[in-house]
Formats: C-alpha cells, sequence, structure tokens
C-alpha cells in the first residue's frame, strides 16, 4: 500500500483531465452496500464520503490530480476509482483506497492508456472496468479516448483479461451479474461501412470465454432534422440486489430492463415541467426499491447546476434529494428535510 501523494499527480496543477479542465469535470457517485452512505467524486475532483443523514461528510483526496468514478467494495470497506497519474497526461489508472487509514494501491499501471469505470464483482474478487488506447490529443474532443473495451483483473491487480474487442468509441460501463458469470454493460460504436452510431445493452460471459455479446436491449435509431439516423444513446446500467432488473439511462428518461420477461419500462411516471439538462450515474437503492440518479442542467450563465432525485421502482415519490451544493461544495451540504 502507497501513499496517495506518492501515486497521483502533485504539484502539477496546469494538468488538465482527459475530459477538459476542471471545470468540465462530470461528477460521480456510488452508494455503500448499506445503503447509509455516499462516494462522492464532487465539482472539484476530489472524493468525499458522505453520509446521507448529513450527519457527516468527510473529504478522502485533495490533489491535483481528479480522482473519478467511485465505487464501493461489497464489504464496504474500500474503494475504487481511477485518478491520473504522475506524469500521463489526459490519461488515467484503477486505484483502490482503504477507506478507514486512506491507503491507496494503484492496480493498474500499463503507460498510454485510459481507464475507466471499475466496478467490484458482488464476492469481492474481481473488478471490471473500461480501458482504452487511442488518444486523439484534444482535451476538448469529446471522444478524447475513443476506442474502449471491457477488462477484468483480480481486485488486487493481478491476471488482468481483455473480455470485449469491439473498439466502443463512447466511454462504455460494466456490471457483473448478480452470480458473477456475465458482464452487463453498454456499448456505443459506429458499425460498419455506414458509420451510423449504435448504441446497445448487452451481456458477454465475464471470463473472456465468449466474444459475441448477446443483446439485452437493441439500439433504437431516431432521425436528425437533416435526415440523418443516429442513435440513442444508452447510460450506464446497474444491476438490482436481486439480480432481476437492469436499471439505465435512455436518452433522458430512466429505464428498467426485467431480465425475466425482458420487457422495458421508462421511469418515473411524471417528471418535473421544467426537468430539462441530461440525466447520468442511475443506480439501484441498497434494498433495490428506489432509483437514484443525477441530472444535470445548464442554468443560463455557462454553468451547470448538478442535483440528486430518487424515485421508487414502480415510478412514483419522485423526490429530489440534494441540490447544486452536493456536488459543489460537499463538505457544507446538508439534506433539504
Amino acid at each position: 500500500m502507497i501513499s496517495i501523494l506518492a501515486t497521483i499527480c502533485l504539484g502539477c496543477s496546469w494538468l488538465p483531465s482527459f475530459i477538459g479542465d476542471r471545470g468540465k469535470h462530470e461528477p460521480s457517485f456510488a452508494l455503500s452496500p448499506d445503503g447509509k452512505q455516499m462516494a462522492l467524486s464532487a465539482n472539484d475532483g476530489d472524493l468525499y464520503l458522505i453520509d446521507l443523514d448529513g450527519k457527516k461528510v468527510t473529504r478522502l483526496t485533495e490533489t491535483p490530480a481528479y480522482e473519478k468514478k467511485p465505487s464501493f467494495s461489497p464489504d464496504g470497506r474500500s474503494l475504487v476509482f481511477v485518478s491520473e497519474p504522475t506524469g500521463d497526461r489526459f490519461s488515467s489508472r484503477v486505484f483502490r483506497m482503504q477507506i478507514d487509514s486512506r491507503e491507496i494501491m494503484q492496480l493498474t499501471k500499463d503507460s498510454g492508456i485510459c481507464d475507466s469505470n471499475p466496478h467490484y464483482s458482488r464476492d469481492g474478487a474481481r473488478i471490471v472496468f473500461a480501458r482504452a488506447s487511442r488518444n486523439n490529443g484534444d482535451p476538448y474532443v469529446r471522444d478524447l479516448w475513443n476506442d474502449y473495451d471491457l477488462y477484468v483483473m483480480n481486485s488486487d491487480g493481478s491476471d488482468l483479461k481483455q473480455i470485449t474487442n469491439a473498439l466502443h468509441q463512447r466511454d462504455l460501463d460494466g456490471r457483473f451479474s448478480a452470480d458473477g458469470v456475465d458482464l452487463i454493460y453498454n456499448a456505443t460504436y459506429f458499425t460498419g461501412n455506414s458509420m451510423l452510431l449504435t448504441s446497445k445493452i448487452l451481456e458477454i460471459k465475464a471470463d473472456g470465454s465468449d466474444k459475441n455479446p448477446a443483446t439485452l436491449v437493441p439500439s433504437e435509431l431516431k432521425e436528425s432534422k437533416e435526415g440523418e439516423r443516429y442513435a440513442i444513446e444508452y447510460g450506464s446500467p446497474d444491476v438490482s440486489p436481486d439480480g432481476n432488473q437492469i436499471l439505465f439511462i435512455k436518452d433522458i428518461r430512466l429505464t428498467l430492463l426485467d431480465l425475466t420477461s425482458r420487457t422495458v419500462r421508462e421511469m418515473p411516471d411524471k417528471k418535473p415541467s421544467n426537468w430539462n439538462g441530461s440525466l447520468a450515474n442511475a443506480v439501484f437503492s441498497a434494498d433495490g426499491r428506489r432509483a437514484l440518479w443525477m441530472r444535470s442542467n445548464f442554468n443560463g450563465e455557462n454553468n451547470i447546476d448538478r442535483t440528486l432525485w430518487s424515485a421508487d421502482i414502480d415510478g412514483k415519490n419522485l423526490t429530489e434529494l440534494a441540490d447544486n451544493q452536493l456536488f459543489s461544495s460537499p463538505l457544507k451540504w446538508r439534506p433539504k428535510n
């Protein structure tokens, strides 16, 4: 185990993120297995541990680098996340933090790559993450890294295996199935000579034995005003605690896939008339009865207001849990009620 000071770039305040400057950092969060805490990558690019009752907020990192995409281990004692390694501009690697001691271990160390979206298997033995190796060199282009595939490794970083080989053009995100046999993931990529953008929810064996993923949710095409066809993008999927449902974002709506009946349903039942912007980071609550997600909305001043929402899985009881302060000033945040 090594210190955060030795593994994450210090004295490099000029260093931009691989998705742009700090003002463009996209926050993300994860819920603890017991549902009582949240790990948050805030607007400032640092990690925070937040008691959802508002009684305690703890800053976990304070570095010039960006710590992003946190995810809890099944026992709730550690976090995996990604951050920029020293001297490797625009890239990121997977790190693990022991929450009590704040000790950090760098799990992936390959140079010239970008790792993202790490998540544990339910037994805590493995981690799935996305990796890209093609960099177009422009930090202001959305697809700075644009050949992502899924990889699986042991929780200590050993026995790394590449699982997919489709060179996805968007940052993809995978989760283990409840039994750990499969990976369920979103994939967005260009197909064939037509370069038609395709977005799907897919399933593939987690041991790398199968190179032909099954389609859980097929691509849905729209047509632009100019007559061009394009796919609605699907956001990161989350697997319910009982393993029977998948929660993901379809365009700007939350969507539930029942894995038994293979039916798809949008939620919540109603949304506020002023509910514009985009949705991200949809997750199940610890008991599987609710969904939580982040909404981002431009406030008219070239800034983004982010809020945290929840709704029951049946689509009822839509609730705003936290305003923009949760993401902009976590140490000052308190629950609304």
